[in-house]
């Protein structure tokens, strides 16, 4: 059925030339209309053939969705498009969206053939599943469909209303495509954007999919072992009792083939809604577990914090701000119905929504392109066992604009119409380790976590699995364990009493496991936060103007927030664009800034992240073996769930801590001596200020190496994971 398709391509290399290069711009219409002015090559050379592309839209959505059209042979058609970067899929929605309200006799919804297409997906994905169909997966259905139906209706049909209107998936055009390893095995399409589909987050708390639990089944299962992990019904859902959602607050334990069955499940970051998560499982056990995780990224932004490259292309930010807060909820960037929104801080997450007029698609194609590079450059750089955690971008969705999106955001339609802002387009990563955990926890709307130690545990362990470190710190890791709890045991022993030391001791060697996995855990965040920031600044760039994708509100198993990365010595900024960052003068400082919080003492917030701080204040294992049985030091190590000063990873803390201060130091020179600016958005970039600092750095290393003393430095054994000239 394709073969006409792709014959059209054979002959039209000038127009899917002009196609890929109006994608990657982020510059100027992606799709241009006959009122867009041809003014450039690929626009004009789009423009010529506009026509005769839309009928081949049409063309297309007859041969996908015609009534006569097996299901098999429709899903093969949509696989070839797929590899094409949607070309003729994108055909399809621009002639509907040209045409709204056209109805083509004997044809399908063409939305809706993607949607069955798709659902039949995540059904396939459960490798365990029963003839019948599930509560679960009823509700799946009908919170992704809007209706619980395998079949699709008819163009034109008059129940397509209702369903659009409370469906989480909707027809979108493809943006941008890159094929991923999840496509060698046809896991990439459990995810509605292989289809061309854009996914919402929930509007509000009843917006979740519940379904009645089903006795004996994995969601009664995960519901009765909340109590074990010590969490509050209410951090995991907004059911009503007996029933669940396909919505889930927080991720069930993907390892546990006894809480969680193959297939996909659904659920968000738990901060500012940032984050949703599509996540398929597959196996039924432990030996053939595999997991891909897909993150829809960004909410779109503040206008008054608009990057400055952007910012500087909008006449008045504060005014845009001003215009838009009077007619949309929430700006257009987020859609929760008044007094339904979620709470935590939440912003819901529908996609970018950007600016004014051509910018359409701007942070949405950078994101995608900054993904995909640093991707690559992480694959291929000698610390790539470490560095794992940069995720693949797979595709960007932009919500399509036929007549059932506008009356379902009507606040939305009339900014775009006002030429304020685009409608919204996300961008969607995959990767086996991404989650939806970062390092920041400070008690506060800012921290992406369960609310649940327990659960974090196990998903910072699955996310890390086989994340390496070095094998001499692992050993100074279990050196440690072994002397605490020795030291602890006599202690213990001397200033407790006997039944209280007989309920300590039988308790040790569960608290002893735990301790030694919270500090694995550590030694290997640690690496991986190194070893990214390695790949950064051996490929010349750092991660933002001001922000920071080191951290720890932007950090998980690899930095995050990627449409500001760029080269290393471009001018930092302040988020109102009127004065450098705090940390210095390029965008370098801010990451040497973020990494001293996420890695450094005082406050490392890798420590807190997997339980081994409370606060800024450690104790001392020295001060124990004099302590009496009211000493603040014993009674801290009791529980042997904090690091103490003379653990290693506590001395590795503050030697990197030292270490990145330094580097900022070097840095602050460098900066002296090169820009002949003050400071400026326009402060010209200097490849030469990144060879001076791996130069500078490569001082510090030697320097870190060569530091006698006793007890010997931990910091040197982390060598190879720092930049090298």
């Amino acid at each position: 059925m394709y073969e006409r398709f792709a014959e059209w391509i054979g002959k039209h290399g000038e127009f899917t030339q002009a196609v890929t290069k109006l994608l990657r711009d982020p510059d100027g219409a992606s799709f241009p209309t006959t009122t867009t002015p041809a003014v450039d090559e690929p626009t004009r050379i789009f423009l010529k053939y506009r026509a005769e592309y839309l009928d081949l839209g049409r063309e297309f959505l007859v041969a996908a969705a015609g009534a006569g059209i097996g299901r098999e042979d429709r899903r093969k058609l949509l696989v070839a498009s797929e590899a094409d970067a949607h070309l003729f899929h994108n055909a399809a929605v621009l002639w509907l969206e040209e045409k709204p309200g056209n109805v083509l006799q004997d044809v399908l919804d063409y939305e809706e053939c993607l949607k069955a297409l798709w659902f039949d997906e995540v059904l396939r994905a459960d490798t365990t599943r029963g003839k019948a169909t599930s509560n679960r997966e009823k509700a799946l259905r009908l919170y992704c469909f809007g209706a619980d139906r395998e079949t699709p209706l008819p163009m034109g049909d008059q129940r397509l209303a209702a369903a659009r209107l409370a469906a989480h998936v909707s027809l979108g055009k493809v943006i941008a495509r890159d094929e991923t390893r999840f496509h060698q095995d046809g896991a990439i399409r459990a995810h509605p954007g292989f289809w061309g589909l854009f996914l919402f987050s929930p509007v509000n708390k009843g917006h979740r999919g519940t379904f009645a639990v089903e006795p004996g089944s994995t969601e009664e299962r995960w519901l009765n072992e909340l109590p074990a992990l010590a969490m509050k019904p209410e951090l995991v859902h907004d059911a009503p009792h007996g029933q669940f959602q396909v919505y889930e607050r927080v991720p069930r334990p993907f390892l546990d083939t006894a809480l969680t069955p193959p297939g996909v499940f659904l659920h968000r970051s738990r901060a500012h809604g940032r984050d949703d998560f599509l996540v398929r499982v597959t196996g039924a056990d432990q030996a053939t577990r595999k997991v891909m995780v897909a993150c829809t990224k960004g909410v779109g932004l503040q206008p008054d914090c608009l990057p400055g490259d952007i910012a500087v292309r909008v006449s008045g930010v504060s005014e845009f701000k001003s215009a838009y807060e009077k007619n949309t909820t929430k700006l257009p960037f987020t859609y929760p119905v008044s007094g339904q929104n979620e709470g935590d801080s939440s912003w819901r997450n529908m996609g970018f929504c950007l600016v004014r007029g051509d910018d359409s698609d701007e942070i949405a194609t950078v994101d995608f392109a900054h993904f995909r590079y640093l991707y690559e450059k992480a694959a291929g750089h000698r610390l790539r066992d470490s560095a794992r955690g940069f995720v693949e971008p797979f595709v960007c969705v932009e919500l399509s604009c036929l007549p059932h999106n506008v009356e379902r955001m009507p606040e939305v339609a009339a900014a775009v119409k006002e030429n304020g802002i685009s409608w919204p387009a996300q961008v969607v990563t995959v990767s086996d380790r991404e989650t939806s955990l970062r390092l920041a926890k400070q008690n506060n709307d800012q921290d992406y976590d369960y609310g649940a130690p327990a659960l974090e545990l196990l998903e910072w362990e699955r996310a890390y699995a086989g994340s390496a470190f070095p094998a001499k710190l692992r050993e100074l890791v279990r050196a440690d364990v072994e002397e605490v709890v020795l030291t602890m045991t006599k202690a213990v022993d001397r200033l407790s009493t006997k039944e209280y030391a007989f309920t300590w001791t039988q308790e040790l060697p569960a608290r002893r496991a735990l301790l030694e996995r919270r500090m694995v855990l550590a030694a290997q965040v640690i690496s991986s936060v190194l070893a990214g920031w390695t790949v950064f600044v051996d490929n010349g760039w750092a991660s933002d103007t001001y922000t920071g994708s080191f951290s720890g509100r932007n950090f998980n198993t690899g930095p995050r927030d990627s449409n500001e990365w760029g080269p290393f010595s471009r001018g930092s900024v302040r988020s109102d664009h009127k004065a450098p960052a705090g940390e210095g003068r390029y965008c370098g400082h801010v990451d040497l800034g973020n990494l001293t919080e996420t890695l450094g003492m005082p406050g490392s917030r890798v420590f807190a992240a997997v339980g081994l701080i409370r606060d800024t204040s450690v104790p001392s294992l020295r001060a124990v073996a004099k302590a009496g049985a009211d000493d603040e030091e014993f009674n801290d190590l009791l529980g042997l769930d904090t690091v103490w000063t003379e653990s290693a990873l506590y001395r590795l803390a503050v030697e990197l801590g030292q270490f990145l201060r330094q580097a900022k130091g070097k840095l602050d020179e460098i900066a002296k001596a090169s820009a002949k600016e003050a400071w400026g958005p326009g402060l010209p970039l200097d490849e030469q200020v990144v060879v001076k600092f791996r130069a500078a750095l490569e001082t510090l290393r030697t320097a870190a190496k060569e530091k006698g003393g006793q007890p010997a430095p931990v910091l040197p054994l982390l060598d190879d994971l720092l930049p090298h000239v």
